[in-house]
């Protein structure tokens, strides 16, 4: 080392087996836990260590190098720890061109002031203030850190860059009230704090990282253990959902064997068509989404899961009560119903409408009257009344070998008589129409004019309208009119909001 005095060259010693075997320790403790963010942080704890390494060798290595280089390296440190902490918040790429035009831009201004003798005052002030800055940057990332993971660890890394903020900003001092720089080796009081304060954070930096990094991986490990325990809670629940949907999807096929050998219209066969009617798409519907969730339960997330478990059970739930309803309408008991707000009654009906005719090439409008007042309906069955009409709407468009400018509307407005009011919801299509045939029996059951229809739909529907004291109505529309087809559920409006 050629120092010129036994006690610094026992110094030097000292502060190197510091400078490079905590951080080495650290580094060998957290064998097996050391993601990308850890390298880059050990890399600058290296870099560090070569820093180190070049202050020692000062009396046997040029002043550019021991000084001019090891200086620079001490910023390439600073900017390798800012990287891992940011690395910690955020999956951006690494700014790599404005971290290496800092290196460079300091280490050719630090060189420069060397070679024109200003390393001392100049020079000292550069880096005092470039380091300064370069710490308070990375104890504000530390702090952001801490507060994103809830770390105890990152505590002590902020001590580590607030001694190094500390340690530069009265550098910088020292040279703006003396003219000249703290020298590490001077043995006074200042010089002295300033080289314990190294040793210090070195200690910090590197055992405050290992401490960050084992409470990263503590939480990530019980982050896995919730989402695993989710996720077979989630599987579980699926499978006895699904379990119940397949017996209920064979009863329904038993329920369709026994219709298409007796054909009758009493009440008990009008009750189950109804059920077929109306609930065999939805129950396809949910069976394909717990089939499709069993085959990627593996690979969704845990939020996907719940999601998808959720929709299919509030589906089933709607089932339900469409079967309750339906029980209760065919065999004359009190319909259950309760008042609510007519601004509400299309919410969940238009983004399916609107999804359907997109899917079929159909332009849809709606025109809706957004005045506020209370009906007494069942919302489940007023919504099956209406995307009924309105999947016949679709069907009579579709069924024209050319249709031009195919369009459906929905519509819905207050009419006011002196004897009550009435809200309107109409559907209008400009289809065929209806034929005159039809038009004499379309509210009677196992009437159609579908290829494939079981006559079931406006039937259904004009008994539950007639349960809200409401009425359906169906007509063709007249040439000016646009063609096609007209058909109008009226349900008298209620003042009770309770």
């Amino acid at each position: 080392m050629n120092a010129p005095h036994p006690a610094i060259t026992v110094l030097f010693a000292f502060g190197l087996l510091v400078m490079w075997l905590l951080p080495l320790t650290a580094w060998l403790l957290l064998q097996g836990q050391r993601d990308r963010n850890a390298q880059i942080w050990f890399t600058g704890t290296g870099v560090y260590g070569v820093t180190a390494t070049l202050f020692t060798l000062q009396y046997t290595l040029p002043t550019w190098l021991a000084f001019g280089v090891g200086t620079t390296l001490v910023v390439v440190f600073y900017v390798l720890m800012h990287e891992a902490l940011r690395r910690e918040l955020s999956d951006e790429p690494t700014p790599w061109v404005p971290m290496v035009a800092l290196v460079l831009g300091f280490g050719a201004s630090y060189v420069y002031l060397d070679h024109l003798g200003q390393r001392l005052t100049s020079g000292f002030m550069l880096s005092a203030f470039t380091f300064a800055a370069l710490a308070l940057l990375n104890l504000r990332q530390c702090l952001r850190v801490q507060k994103h993971h809830r770390s105890r660890a990152c505590w002590i890394l902020a001590m580590a860059f607030g001694l190094a903020l500390t340690i530069n900003v009265l550098r910088g001092y020292s040279v703006l009230s003396t003219g000249e720089g703290v020298q590490l080796l001077a043995f006074t009081p200042l010089s002295n704090f300033l080289l314990i304060s190294n040793f210090l954070g070195v200690i910090f930096y590197s055992f405050g990282y290992w401490g960050f990094v084992l409470e990263k991986t503590q939480a990530e490990k019980v982050r896995q253990a919730l989402n695993a325990e989710q996720a077979t809670l989630g599987q579980a629940a699926a499978e006895a959902t699904a379990e119940e949907l397949k017996a209920l999807i064979h009863q329904r096929d038993q329920m369709l064997m026994m219709n298409s050998r007796f054909s009758a219209v009493s009440s008990l066969a009008m009750f189950n068509t109804a059920i077929i009617h109306e609930l065999s798409q939805p129950l396809q519907a949910i069976q394909l989404c717990l089939e499709g969730l069993q085959l990627k339960h593996a690979n969704a997330s845990v939020q996907e899961r719940e999601t998808s478990i959720q929709n299919a059970l509030s589906l089933n739930g709607k089932l339900g009560h469409t079967i309750t309803a339906l029980r209760q309408l065919v065999t004359a008991q009190q319909p259950v119903h309760q008042p609510l707000p007519v601004a509400s009654l299309l919410q969940d009906v238009l983004p399916i409408v609107r999804t359907q005719c997109e899917k079929h090439g159909v332009v849809f409008v709606d025109t809706l009257d957004h005045t506020q007042g209370w009906v007494r309906v069942d919302r489940v069955l007023l919504e099956r009344v209406l995307l009924n009409m309105v999947a016949n709407g679709l069907d009579a468009i579709r069924s024209q070998t050319s249709p031009l400018n195919p369009c459906l509307r929905l519509e819905s407005a207050l009419e006011t008589t002196p004897s009550q009011s009435l809200w309107k919801v109409t559907v209008r299509d400009n289809g065929p129409g209806f034929s005159q045939d039809m038009l004499s029996m379309i509210t009677q059951p196992l009437q159609t004019g579908k290829e494939n229809g079981i006559g079931l739909g406006l039937a259904l529907a004009h008994l539950v309208v007639r349960q809200w004291q409401g009425q359906l109505t169906v007509r063709n529309l007249l040439d000016e009119e646009g063609g096609g087809a007209c058909v109008t559920v009226s349900i008298p409006m209620t003042e009770v909001a309770s």
